[in-house]
């Protein structure tokens, strides 16, 4: 692919999420979940900014969010439910998407090519030690959460399951973050467990 060419690209608006589901006329792309991921992981980074010493690291926080799944452009979007169906499958997955970085940018500048790479090399490979990754994380899930919500709140019950797979990884997500006392991080715990009691919100 040319630098051109690249430039214009815009298959993040045609592959689909959620392609193992029959959805209810509301199909997602990678470029809206993206686009979310964004948008929340700001919203979040600026709340702990505001009401807590912590430092966030705008620059790689933005462009992290932005371009998480970016590999899903090569392999099409394996759903996080499919990932856990076999132990070892999130790690076979993880490698797979890692096989295909060097196709991923070509024709960018080799510098900046290399950075973006790293980007999601590193994410990809995060052990729970990095504010920033930690708050993309949290991010993809209630993104995720909220268009399975979505889902089976206009009746397709077939994404029951995977609301409720992602209710507990929101709450595992979302626990840490709740340390720092922030009034709308605590006001969005009382939402998941609303969420996950079952009770209209």
């Amino acid at each position: 692919m040319s630098f051109n060419d690249l430039m214009l690209d815009r298959t993040t608006s045609f592959i689909s999420r959620w392609n193992q589901r029959p959805d209810m006329n509301q199909r997602e792309s990678l470029a809206e979940h993206c686009d979310w991921v964004v948008r929340l992981s700001m919203y979040l980074g600026l709340l702990l900014e505001k009401y807590s010493k912590e430092e966030i690291d705008w620059k790689l926080l933005m462009q992290t969010a932005l371009i998480h799944d970016d590999p899903e452009t090569i392999t099409g979007d394996i759903a996080g439910h499919i990932k856990n169906l076999v132990p070892s499958a999130r790690k076979d997955i993880k490698k797979w998407e890692q096989f295909v970085l060097p196709d991923l940018y070509a024709g960018l500048p080799l510098g900046i090519r290399d950075n973006l790479q790293n980007l999601i090399l590193r994410y990809e490979n995060f052990q729970d030690d990095i504010l920033e990754y930690k708050i993309i994380k949290l991010a993809d899930f209630i993104t995720a959460m909220s268009y399975c919500k979505m889902q089976v709140d206009m009746g397709n019950t077939l994404f029951r399951p995977i609301l409720d797979d992602l209710r507990f990884r929101v709450q595992v997500r979302l626990t840490p973050f709740l340390a720092f006392e922030i009034k709308e991080i605590n006001d969005f715990w009382d939402y998941v467990q609303n969420v996950l009691g079952g009770k209209t919100v």
